[in-house]
């Protein structure tokens, strides 16, 4: 299920429904925060340019990384990411300024674009911004997506608080919108980057699955998925850690069973259900707690109509059954 929230800044998404947050429970994307005719403009837009995700995205991947060559934490989390490139098939290049990204976007055209980068914000101009190298004092503002058309139709910005709340109205999703981009994957916060690297991982392993298999029906249905899953993995992970769990011990074919559960909206309650369960058979003493766990997943927030971009392999399977459905009621009104 899709919930469009209201023009506001607050992170509603973690407005919580009976101990769980919203993001959880629901399908969210945020309608950028223009006038009335700005989101009737936004749902045109959807609906004139019509972008469907192809089963092969993973191949028009691109990941750009940036940050400082002596930051040495970011260039192993780089390194762990790229080690799956050939596995996947995605591209990946490092930048150190403006003009690299664009020659990268030039060069590889994407259809869905992840930079994994250091961002912070400025008090002064209310505005966020990427740090493409800390060291040399270089970074990507608004004003340089623009100029340099640096974007793709599907943006996801792996990065500190590249969509802060409380007043801040120049965003980076704004400008990635502006260049071309349906839809803009930012965060509200600061986001741990060993986190952030689990989940870019995750979600090019999905990506990867989805080029022989119908799952998912829009871009919206499937970043929630693979943001609110990390919930299911962040629970077992401090299970094991706190318990001494060995992975051995898991019934990974029930984890499985589980994260399909949360595809389905009116399962997901059942799923945490399921998961506490299947984890007091290891642990007798475990009970699930939504607090204490990390939850970076809900940093994350998903700008634009994301539930407008359908996959064209589900679409054709979609319209399909509607053309044989309507071909046979032709013939028994013949």
């Amino acid at each position: 299920m899709h919930c469009w929230l209201p023009l506001t800044d607050l992170p509603i998404e973690w407005l919580y429904l009976e101990d769980l947050p919203l993001c959880y429970t629901h399908d969210v994307c945020r309608i950028p925060e223009y006038n009335q005719n700005g989101i009737v403009n936004s749902y045109i837009h959807n609906q004139r340019f019509n972008f469907l995700v192809k089963s092969d995205l993973i191949e028009k991947t691109l990941i750009i990384h940036c940050a400082s060559e002596n930051d040495v934490n970011m260039q192993n989390m780089f390194n762990l990411i790229d080690s799956f490139e050939d596995k996947f098939g995605f591209k990946s290049v490092k930048c150190l300024t403006v003009k690299e990204i664009k020659d990268a976007i030039d060069t590889y055209k994407p259809d869905f674009l992840i930079i994994d980068s250091h961002g912070s914000f400025d008090k002064s101009t209310l505005s966020s911004y990427l740090i493409i190298d800390d060291e040399n004092k270089v970074f990507l503002t608004g004003d340089d997506i623009i100029e340099n058309n640096i974007s793709a139709p599907l943006v996801l910005l792996s990065a500190c608080s590249t969509m802060p709340n409380n007043g801040y109205v120049k965003f980076l999703s704004d400008a990635f919108m502006q260049a071309g981009a349906f839809t803009v994957t930012a965060t509200f916060m600061p986001i741990d980057m060993v986190d952030a690297a689990k989940s870019i991982i995750r979600l090019l392993g999905k990506l990867a699955q989805l080029k022989d298999r119908i799952i998912h029906t829009n871009w919206l249905e499937f970043i929630s998925h693979v943001l609110r899953t990390t919930l299911i993995h962040e629970t077992i992970r401090k299970e094991q850690i706190k318990a001494g769990i060995k992975d051995t011990d898991i019934d990974h074919q029930s984890i499985a069973k589980i994260l399909t559960e949360t595809m389905a909206f009116h399962k997901r309650r059942e799923a945490i259900e399921s998961l506490n369960t299947l984890l007091k058979k290891v642990n007798p003493e475990f009970k699930f707690d939504f607090e204490s766990l990390n939850n970076e997943w809900i940093s994350y927030t998903v700008i634009g109509r994301a539930d407008l971009l359908y996959f064209e392999n589900w679409i054709n399977k979609y319209r399909k059954i509607n053309m044989n459905f309507d071909t046979d009621n032709k013939n028994n009104n013949t």
